[in-house]
């Protein structure tokens, strides 16, 4: 039965509720990945910098002054669990509705995934900007469907939450302005003009903001080696296999800019850290030169180490955990190496050991041959792709606004430094509407819900 009226405020507070129980289990949160590194910036002993995204950052400080001001350790981490739990299931529950478009199940079978699975449960309260970043995109892709599909003329009142939401999602991620450039082309080549320059005019303002806006105000732009990984292991491999036939000039170029030695053919993080971006600021050109020698001529060992790098992502042949990453599915203790000190309370023993079994990727379900391909890195991108595969033989071309901006996005982290369940999260979020769209009806409704 269609939910109308008051009864549609129900989905969030439920959603909520469902999480509460994971929440408790790991009270007072989870504070990993790159949080500790923002906790750095905002007490002032790093510059403040664009390297994790700065709204992000002042997200946290925000928190971390509510626990200056109340004198209570750790109010900062379960301000911001609670806040993001909030704003989560908030914007979840917004998708849960619009789901109806694809049919009166489809609403039921979203709810049931973001509510219930452990996963995605756990990753509601981690202190991460992949977190708000998802919900914020899975909102924004609803609205492009009602505005790549509608019959009407769109005017600006339209755009202008599309708009906002787009530019947060940009804000949040530094690979989304880019995703959102060529969406916007791709969009113009299928004549659909007004969305064209609604997601141009997006862009247009994230770079303001962060080219603009906040070099004014002193915050340092992210390194150019974020934007390296691929590169920097390819040409690393290639220096550290012994078969291969590259110049002493070469290999002379290659250690000028980085230190091989910590070559991992599954992270580049090591690489990064150890890369002058000093050199590579003072002659781009040199860098470069350097790399198309390499290319020509180790053409194929260097396409194979591009690909190997996030192999996790695609290919379903690989053993978990990785061998050469050896990272963790889900990153749910607390790192020690941090101004930020706090532990797990231990409360819920119980619904902690289920909820961390999964986390730890170590359950009969996690592990099953019959199930464990949910819980694999590999899995939502294929998912994904063959519901477009069937999207595409059914003929529901009005779907293919949703599997194009998402397949660019995913793109773009084959670019990225290592295979990690966090980056995958956002394509966690999109399986149900792919799902959906794959298998709705011939003539469900695409108009707005009311």
């Amino acid at each position: 039965m269609v939910l109308t009226g008051k009864k549609r405020f129900l989905v969030w507070p439920i959603m909520l509720l469902c999480w509460i129980p994971c929440y408790i289990s790991y009270f007072p949160g989870i504070y990993a990945y790159d949080i500790p590194f923002q906790h750095l910036v905002y007490l002032g002993q790093v510059p403040w910098n664009n390297h994790q995204p700065l709204i992000h950052t002042l997200f946290w400080g925000l928190c971390w002054g509510f626990e200056n001001l109340v004198g209570y350790h750790p109010a900062a981490l379960i301000m911001y669990a609670v806040l993001q739990m909030i704003m989560l299931s908030g914007l979840l529950s917004y998708v849960v509705l619009r789901m109806y478009r694809f049919g009166k199940a489809a609403p039921l079978v979203a709810f049931i995934w973001y509510a219930l699975n452990p996963v995605l449960v756990i990753f509601s309260f981690v202190t991460t900007k992949d977190v708000l970043f998802s919900g914020l995109f899975m909102v924004w892709l609803m609205i492009l469907m009602d505005l790549y599909s509608s019959k009407k003329e769109i005017v600006v009142r339209d755009v202008i939450p599309f708009v906002i939401i787009g530019l947060l999602a940009c804000l949040l991620r530094k690979n989304v302005p880019y995703v959102m450039l060529l969406t916007a082309f791709i969009f113009l080549g299928l004549k659909k003009t007004r969305l064209f320059f609604a997601i141009l005019a997006t862009t247009a303002m994230s770079v303001f903001v962060t080219s603009g806006i906040y070099n004014w105000a002193g915050v340092l732009a992210s390194s150019d080696a974020e934007m390296l990984s691929v590169p920097m292991t390819q040409l690393a491999s290639v220096y550290n296999d012994e078969g291969a036939m590259i110049t002493d000039r070469d290999r002379e170029g290659i250690e000028y800019y980085m230190d091989p030695s910590v070559f991992n053919p599954r992270l580049a993080d090591p690489l990064k850290i150890s890369f002058n971006t000093d050199r590579y600021d003072k002659d781009k050109f040199r860098f470069w030169k350097l790399y198309l020698n390499v290319l020509f001529e180790e053409p194929v060992r260097m396409i194979n180490a591009g690909l190997t790098l996030d192999e996790p992502y695609w290919n379903p042949l690989l053993p978990f955990p990785d061998p050469y990453a050896q990272l963790r599915y889900i990153e749910t203790y607390i790192s020690v190496d941090t101004q930020y000190k706090t532990e797990c309370a231990g409360l819920l023993p119980k619904i902690h050991r289920i909820y961390d079994s999964f986390a730890r990727h170590d359950n009969k379900f996690t592990n099953s041959r019959y199930t464990g391909w949910l819980f694999s890195l590999w899995f939502p991108i294929w998912f994904i792709f063959g519901c477009m595969i069937i999207c595409i033989i059914r003929g529901r071309h009005e779907f293919r606004c949703i599997f194009i901006p998402v397949f660019i996005l995913f793109a773009t982290y084959l670019l990225g430094p290592v295979a990690n369940f966090r980056y995958l999260y956002t394509f966690e979020l999109v399986m149900p509407i792919a799902a959906c769209a794959a298998l709705s009806r011939e003539g469900t409704t695409v108009e707005r819900y009311s």
